[in-house]
């Protein structure tokens, strides 16, 4: 059994390490497992797996301030806590992609709609029909939003680029950016001033202006045989997930937004099996990591059981 000495020997190790270092927690959905799969960025270490009732999980959107992930997957939307994995709510709505609108705010594209999102909030039962689109476009697992901006990734339209007037408001359309020879686009990732759209069908990512416009730059990796999740990071870093290059297991890599079409790191052969989408948080709080080490050493504990 565990005893004080070792919780206060857990959070002082937590703390120490949440006080000096900075590093990447990642969160990886995997259909292949029905779980939500997490890892160290910075060294690698498998931190877990949060299974849940999901069954194929599609889409992952963190809202740190109210400590929640938000899941989509074929049988229903989820909002668990980010620590411990408890399921605090499930709504019988399949959905594609996710992300976070305002805190306990969150979009996620409706399976089987082409024109409109739906919405969940924290605290909430029940599930509404957001914001329509003025386009009849295909949403697919990518789904990201930054500064009042709402990008969809289809691989006839390319990446659009909405505003959305409120969380239940309209969507207007900004831009729409061309891709180079697009497949089956995956997660879109923005970042501060551009965006990431992975691209399953070709194994590469495309690379655009967040503003709309400019020329979108391919960048192929060899180290995957298909590519469908993607987000930034800290430090000119993002993290993106798929099959790898012999097709026989899923794989994580760590890269830079230099775009060289190398992998800095891969993680999570033969654990991960078919990734669908990536969620990453840079340096919790104190006392959140004392929540996650704690789960890391039991999870262990157990393993050695």
């Amino acid at each position: 059994m565990w005893g004080m000495k070792h919780v206060l020997l857990l959070g002082a190790f937590a703390l120490a390490s949440a006080s000096f270092a900075t590093f990447d927690l990642v969160y990886v959905a995997d259909e292949g497992t029905d779980t939500i799969h997490r890892f160290d960025g910075g060294s690698g270490v498998y931190l877990g797996a949060f299974t849940g009732p999901f069954s194929n999980p599609r889409g992952i959107a963190i809202d740190q301030t109210n400590s929640r992930m938000f899941v989509t997957a074929d049988n229903g939307i989820f909002i668990i806590d980010l620590w411990s994995g408890t399921l605090m709510n499930a709504e019988a709505q399949s959905g594609q992609g996710a992300t976070v609108y305002a805190p306990g705010q969150y979009l996620f594209a409706v399976n089987g709609s082409s024109n409109y999102l739906g919405g969940g909030l924290d605290g909430s039962s029940g599930w509404f029909t957001g914001a329509s689109l003025p386009g009849a476009i295909a949403l697919r697992k990518g789904v990201d939003y930054q500064n009042n901006v709402l990008f969809t990734a289809s691989a006839a339209a390319g990446v659009q680029r909405y505003s959305l007037g409120s969380f239940f408001g309209a969507a207007t359309l900004l831009s729409t950016q061309a891709l180079t020879t697009p497949g089956t686009l995956g997660q879109t990732a923005v970042g501060t001033g551009y965006a990431l759209t992975a691209d399953g069908s070709t194994n590469k990512l495309h690379f655009t202006f967040a503003s709309g416009g400019g020329t979108d730059f391919v960048s192929p990796y060899s180290t995957l045989s298909t590519l469908v999740g993607v987000d930034f990071a800290h430090n000119d870093v993002f993290y993106a997930a798929g099959r790898n290059a012999t097709n026989t297991s899923g794989l994580l890599i760590q890269s830079s937004t230099r775009f060289t079409g190398t992998a800095l790191r891969t993680y999570g052969s033969g654990i991960l099996q078919n990734p669908t989408a990536v969620a990453t948080i840079t340096a919790p709080e104190p006392a959140s990591m004392i929540g996650l080490g704690l789960g890391a050493l039991l999870l262990r504990r157990r393993r050695r059981a």
